[in-house]
């Protein structure tokens, strides 16, 4: 009961609610939440997800010609060391055509540096992969993941790991279970100085423990490290991996897990 203060659960700042209902109570206007408790609507800030997407690559196509800016208002130079011409925008893509040292030419010329930059390396193919086998590389220095179909990458973004002490472990992977979505939290530490709770996190991929693939609709700093282990990617991103990976989820399914040894997609951590 609003009206009289009676409440069931409190929560902190920054915990994500899905909301399925809003309704006007005694002139308030009330959420429902997917646990089916009320909220006041003018105590919630709803989420802006990114429209940050990756980018699909054609046969032949170089990998390491592609980056993403990860600084706001990243300089831009005339020559390496040189004068700042421009400044470029946070998640920007640009396409790199030179490399001197720690310094990257533009296809428009300009040379940016490259820790201004999410860049993919190149990854050499697991030595027992089957002909045609589909595999992620998920490279933590630059913050980059990519989909491989073989030995060719067919598919590249910028992503968030784990930072801290929350690292995203490294190692070779296979994904055991997708769900369309999933409720997160960590509220059973008590060794970490802030806890989280976010309900209905879509397109949820774990490959170790509760490690996994997801996507992040509460934050756009992708190409940075920025969760508690798992691998962010803006909505977007995190639909076209689901997408990507092995087994498929049938229509009107909510989740599925693999089973059988090798099913699920393998994943590499660096």
């Amino acid at each position: 009961d609003y009206f009289r203060d009676r409440w069931i659960e409190s929560l902190g700042r920054g915990f994500g609610l899905a909301i399925v209902e809003r309704r006007s109570l005694g002139g308030v206007e009330m959420a429902r939440t997917l646990s089916n408790l009320w909220v006041p609507v003018g105590e919630l800030r709803f989420a802006r997800p990114s429209d940050f997407e990756g980018v699909s690559l054609g046969e032949g196509e170089a990998l390491d010609a592609v980056a993403w800016v990860v600084r706001d208002r990243a300089p831009l130079r005339e020559r390496p060391g040189g004068r700042i011409v421009e400044r470029a925008s946070r998640l920007v893509r640009v396409t790199i055509e030179e490399e001197r040292r720690d310094q990257l030419r533009t296809a428009d010329g300009h040379w940016i540096h490259e820790r201004h930059v999410a860049r993919p390396r190149p990854a050499e193919a697991p030595e027992d992969l089957s002909d045609g086998e589909r595999w992620i590389d998920v490279d933590t220095r630059a913050q980059v993941v990519t989909a491989y179909v073989g030995e060719r990458p067919v598919w590249a973004t910028a992503v968030s790991t784990g930072r801290g002490a929350t690292p995203t472990p490294p190692g070779s992977y296979r994904i055991w279970v997708k769900l369309a979505e999933d409720d997160m939290d960590d509220l059973e530490r008590d060794d970490v100085s802030e806890n989280y709770a976010i309900q209905a996190v879509p397109w949820v991929q774990y490959f170790h423990g509760s490690i996994g693939f997801h996507a992040a609709f509460w934050h756009d700093r992708f190409g940075q490290p920025r969760s508690h282990g798992c691998v962010n990617l803006s909505p977007r991103d995190a639909r076209w991996l689901f997408d990507f990976t092995q087994p498929n989820l049938p229509p009107g399914w909510d989740a599925i897990i693999p089973g059988g040894e090798g099913r699920g997609t393998r994943v590499r951590v660096r």
